[in-house]
């Protein structure tokens, strides 16, 4: 990632923190101002409404002007195949653009430009693989899956796209399901990417945004393992048969386990990741931790009938909610509105993971373009404030 861009989400990061500090009422507006003009934001930024609209707008114009030359050019498939890839390598071009000397940030005009690339890329060498290089089936489809893969990890790794982190790992999982003992694999990849996703997103040298598509990665990774170890797909074969589907590939083989493990998994995993998460106070953990349960909560009421399902999601909803106020007034009721490191106060404003939830009641105006003095004072070279629930990278 271009130094220019990283230096930019860092003053960001910190600005977005220091407004949830002033909103807190722990900083006042003197130190609010000397943060911000020490981080000074030089980048193009649309709220997360704008941002949506911009994002869906420029998929369709870009996906329409593609259909309408096939329409006009009406070319082979060969020529179709060539002129996907081209576009591909030019939208990734304008992509660097936009997000160097244009110097864009979160518009989703930029994202849009690095996941359509990839999508082209993608279909480009699909028709390569098949007709080009006359690589057949599972091999082939296992080639295109790893192309993907490859692809949408590069948008990941070089402009740090949390859609492209969460598309390359699933067609990860995807290309697993290609081979034998897919269980075996789900579980194995689980086990190695998690750690690996978890250290990436608390890592003070990668960028935030890097930050992110390992957080992404985590949620994958902890998902695939859950549905890997997960009690009805074992019943179900859901693996076991979703390789025979996926490209006409043969069926995986069934792991010599037996089923009891699968039920001491389905309740243990979720039990788990909560008891790290709240030892370790993390948060994203602990959202993983929460929403599994939830699922083997689920998962119980169809293998033990207590009551009619709208009545148990009733009744563990309303208990979560009761849970979370009494928590956040057990929370607030102490001096400092902290224990062991966790409070109820929101002073991260960086919620990458649920701007598309608040894009839907938020209306937040275009962010006007800020000045940059010749010579900042600080510039954050990455690091980590705060303690559970209230953690913000820079």
């Amino acid at each position: 990632m271009n130094a220019s861009v990283v230096r930019a989400e860092r003053h960001a990061t910190v600005r977005r923190w220091a407004r949830g500090c002033r909103r807190e009422r722990l900083m006042d507006d003197v130190a609010l101002v000397t943060i911000e003009s020490a981080h000074p934001d030089d980048r193009r930024r649309l709220g997360p409404v704008f941002r949506s609209l911009a994002f869906f707008f420029a998929a369709f114009a870009i996906t329409a002007a593609f259909a309408l030359v096939m329409l006009v050019v009406k070319p082979p498939d060969s020529g179709a195949a060539v002129l996907a890839l081209i576009l591909g390598a030019g939208l990734w071009a304008a992509t660097e653009g936009l997000k160097g000397p244009l110097r864009m940030a979160d518009t989703g005009i930029e994202a849009v430009t690095a996941l359509a690339g990839a999508a082209f890329m993608a279909g480009g060498s699909a028709y390569m693989i098949s007709e080009v290089l006359k690589v057949r089936d599972p091999a082939g489809a296992r080639l295109f899956a790893l192309s993907v893969v490859v692809l949408f990890a590069l948008t990941a790794l070089r402009w740090g796209s949390t859609a492209g982190a969460l598309a390359s790992t699933l067609w990860l999982g995807l290309l697993l399901g290609q081979f034998p003992q897919t269980r075996a694999t789900w579980v194995a990849a689980g086990l190695i990417l998690a750690p690996l996703a978890l250290r990436g997103s608390e890592s003070a040298r990668l960028a935030p945004s890097h930050r992110r598509a390992c957080g992404a990665v985590l949620i994958m990774a902890l998902a695939g393992l859950y549905v890997a170890l997960h009690i009805g797909s074992w019943d179900g074969r859901i693996l076991e048969q979703g390789s025979s589907w996926l490209f006409r590939a043969g069926r995986s083989a069934a792991l010599p386990v037996p089923r009891a493990f699968f039920k001491v998994a389905t309740a243990v995993v979720p039990l788990a990741l909560l008891a790290y998460a709240i030892v370790t106070r993390r948060r994203l953990l602990l959202a993983i931790g929460l929403a599994l349960g939830v699922v083997s909560l689920i998962t119980l009421r169809f293998y033990v009938h207590i009551a009619d399902l709208w009545i148990v999601l009733s009744a563990a909803g309303s208990g979560l909610i009761v849970l979370a106020l009494c928590l956040r007034r057990w929370l607030d009721a102490s001096a400092e509105h902290e224990r062991a490191g966790w409070t109820a106060r929101r002073l991260s404003g960086d919620r990458a993971l649920i701007q598309a939830a608040e894009a839907v009641v938020t209306v937040v105006a275009a962010t006007p373009r800020a000045t940059a003095p010749e010579a900042p004072r600080f510039e954050g070279s990455g690091g980590r404030s705060g303690g559970g629930g209230v953690t913000s990278e820079f």
